[in-house]
């Protein structure tokens, strides 16, 4: 039987950084029959800087390290959601060119929204899509990352009339569903994520106009407190508070996923994968767990974020990971 709401993301860069083979991690992921998969199409990795710097009409795109893995997800039947913007999943966050990160002085911390920018991000934006529209097996398109959080190393965002602008672009290129995504949980208390906002931003996103809202869901994290790195845990207020996000989102006629479920270590320092039990963020017995409130609360789709690590712990042979996560994909 096909799974159809279990799925992952996949990266080539990340099976690089962990010394594996990203051809057999993909092949091993359609054999766990993991669907969907979510590509990040990283514009740093597609546009390189033209020849002729000043010739503002000469694009220069090689899309060399995408097209093997959608020609082998299409193949293999895997639903695929492709994911574009300046900011796609992985770190740092924000993927652009040199050359085009070169032309501009964002501040940290920024609300980005600048219509040159803009106008170049759509020509990226719709070189991917023209390039990949005819694909049967992509079914959505991610339009940023998490586009009003504050993560990578400049802290930017994106300014809700860019994301407009972007989603705007994207529906008059294709039919296929919009997917925005947004923090759904963290170890942090409701009342404090309250007052920081962070609520308030993952609700930003349905002004938008999308189809899907994705929530990530990171119930371990480390943090400094007391000038002491320690390790933050959800508790059932935060699993609570889930369900209540995923009810309002729902009350404004839009689906919810969980586009990330923690399913690899946070660690303060290296992670460990010759072990299943060595990191104290992530082991596959709480994946397990995580996975079972996730699926209680009902969400449609649920994407673990982690899959190349569970590959890189295999190749060390501590096959927990993949081991108990089996059952979940071959139901």
């Amino acid at each position: 039987m096909k799974n159809n709401f279990l799925g992952t993301t996949f990266c080539e860069n990340y099976c690089n950084f962990l010394k594996l083979d990203a051809k057999d991690v993909l092949d091993k992921i359609i054999t766990l029959h993991i669907n969907p998969v979510r590509i990040g199409v990283y514009w740093d990795e597609v546009e390189y800087e033209p020849e002729f710097r000043y010739q503002s009409n000469k694009n220069n795109f090689d899309f060399k390290h995408f097209d093997w893995i959608i020609e082998k997800l299409d193949k293999n039947n895997i639903d695929i959601i492709l994911a574009v913007g300046a900011k796609v999943p992985r770190w740092p966050e924000f993927h652009l060119p040199d050359f085009i990160q070169e032309k501009y002085d964002f501040k940290k911390g920024e609300a980005i929204n600048n219509p040159f920018l803009l106008a170049e991000t759509k020509r990226y934006i719709g070189e991917t899509i023209k390039r990949y529209k005819n694909i049967k097996s992509i079914k959505w398109i991610q339009v940023e990352n998490e586009p009003y959080e504050p993560f990578g190393p400049n802290k930017w965002i994106i300014h809700p009339e860019f994301l407009a602008q972007e989603i705007h672009y994207v529906k008059s290129l294709c039919k296929l569903p919009i997917i925005l995504t947004g923090g759904g949980m963290d170890p942090i208390p409701p009342w404090i994520g309250n007052i920081y906002g962070k609520f308030e931003r993952t609700y930003k996103l349905l002004e938008q106009d999308s189809d899907i809202i994705g929530l990530d869901v990171y119930p371990v994290i480390p943090h400094e407190f007391l000038w002491k790195m320690r390790y933050f845990r959800a508790n059932e207020a935060n699993w609570k508070n889930l369900e209540k996000i995923k009810h309002e989102i729902e009350a404004h006629n839009k689906r919810v996923w969980i586009t990330e479920l923690q399913a690899e270590p946070w660690e303060a320092g290296k992670m460990n994968t010759k072990s299943a039990n060595a990191n104290e963020s992530c082991n596959p017995n709480l994946v397990c767990a995580y996975l079972k409130k996730s699926q209680e609360i009902g969400f449609e789709k649920i994407l673990l974020w982690g899959s190349e690590f569970w590959l890189a712990c295999e190749k060390d042979r501590n096959t927990a990971w993949v081991n108990n996560l089996k059952g979940f994909f071959l139901r």
